[in-house]
């Protein structure tokens, strides 16, 4: 959001010039310019509190009586430009030699002129303060000098978890809402129920960007992601449902994860998927077809579909090779039928053969330890 202070401040400093009695005698007095602070980090939660002032000298007219008018110019320091673009404040005629912004002022100042300006992040600019002797408009220019600037990424005033381990799952309009701490406006905080899943947090309900992501490297870390292409799209993962409490800060981009414990029931498989050349995907990892779990009983998974002439076991896990868990056949070459059994394990690597192609039911019962085929 652009404000409209960069007219209304010029406007203000001529008015303030107003009351002054100006001295029309300036001497040989220097033009120089100076400013306090001279490192600045920018805090939106600071708005409208004065971070930093520039103050210049009044410069000499020589003695001709004539009034000087001043302008600020404000550049990126490795600009190519040499002050002709970037900030230019026509100050006009002015007893004031003295600017100052707020936090909020400052940081719409920069994010208008310099829209690619680096968030979080040190930038080093040049100032310098032109001063026109109105009557001869003889030009003095004082010396450059430097200042630090590190503007904010805006922070959220709202904050929602969205993902299948939450109590509406993915869908974003439903997302579910975090509480802002009322004391650290940065802290947002959920304590309820979640599943077995994964979440990631939103800064409105229904937009999927920009959001909060877990960082690559570290899950107690967030990365803000503004666009698809700034970081990979990573979720925190929940082992087991249970009551949690969830606390996210987003000054100093941390996550924390608290498992409050609950008496839920747990399924015995949390996946089950089907692999070989009987199913769709065939024998490749990347493409097995995952059964369905029941949402009344989390222990019964199934599949109604195609099937082909071929053999068929049931990963428990996507590992990408054969070490891990399956469902296996007891025998075999084991025939289908509507009450079978199976064993787990991965050896021995026995196998179900369906005899025919068609649609398929297969029942998984893991309570039971049952499985049931049957041609449609």
């Amino acid at each position: 959001m652009k404000r409209s202070f960069f007219i209304s401040l010029c406007i203000a400093t001529l008015f303030l010039g107003c009351e002054y009695s100006i001295n029309l005698d300036k001497g040989e007095e220097e033009l120089t310019l100076s400013v306090s602070p001279d490192t600045i980090v920018l805090n939106q939660r600071e708005g409208s509190s004065q971070i930093v002032e520039f103050v210049w000298t009044s410069g000499t007219n020589h003695g001709t009586g004539s009034a000087i008018a001043y302008e600020l110019q404000i550049d990126l320091q490795d600009s190519d430009s040499a002050f002709a673009d970037g900030i230019h404040w026509v100050l006009g005629k002015t007893a004031s030699h003295t600017l100052s912004f707020s936090h909020t002022e400052l940081q719409d100042t920069l994010m208008h002129y310099f829209p690619s300006l680096q968030l979080e992040a040190y930038t080093t600019l040049q100032a310098r303060v032109i001063a026109t002797i109105v009557m001869t408009q003889e030009v003095q220019v004082s010396p450059i000098i430097t200042l630090v600037v590190m503007p904010y990424a805006e922070r959220p005033q709202e904050l929602y978890l969205v993902g299948n381990a939450t109590p509406n799952g993915w869908d974003a309009q439903r997302a579910q809402y975090m509480k802002q701490d009322t004391e650290d406006p940065s802290l947002f905080t959920y304590e309820g129920v979640l599943s077995r899943g994964e979440f990631k947090l939103l800064l409105k309900p229904g937009e999927w960007l920009p959001c909060y992501v877990r960082n690559a490297e570290d899950s107690t870390k967030m990365v803000y992601r503004a666009t698809e292409e700034a970081y990979p799209d990573c979720k925190w993962w929940i082992p087991k449902k249970s009551n949690y409490r969830i606390e996210a800060h987003v000054d100093n981009l941390t996550m924390t994860i608290v498992d409050l414990g609950g008496d839920f029931e747990e399924p015995i498989f949390y996946e089950i998927y089907m692999i070989g050349d009987a199913t769709p995907g065939g024998w490749s990892w990347d493409n097995v077809t995952a059964l369905v779990q029941d949402a009344e009983d989390i222990n019964h998974f199934s599949y109604s579909g195609p099937l082909f002439a071929g053999e068929i076991k049931f990963p428990t896990e996507i590992v990408h090779d054969w070490s891990g868990q399956f469902l296996l056949a007891p025998t075999a070459n084991c025939e289908p039928t509507e009450n079978g059994t199976y064993i787990v394990g991965n050896t021995p690597d026995n196998k179900w053969a369906i005899p025919v192609a068609g649609n398929w039911q297969i029942d998984i019962h893991a309570d039971k330890q049952t499985i049931s085929f049957q041609q449609q």
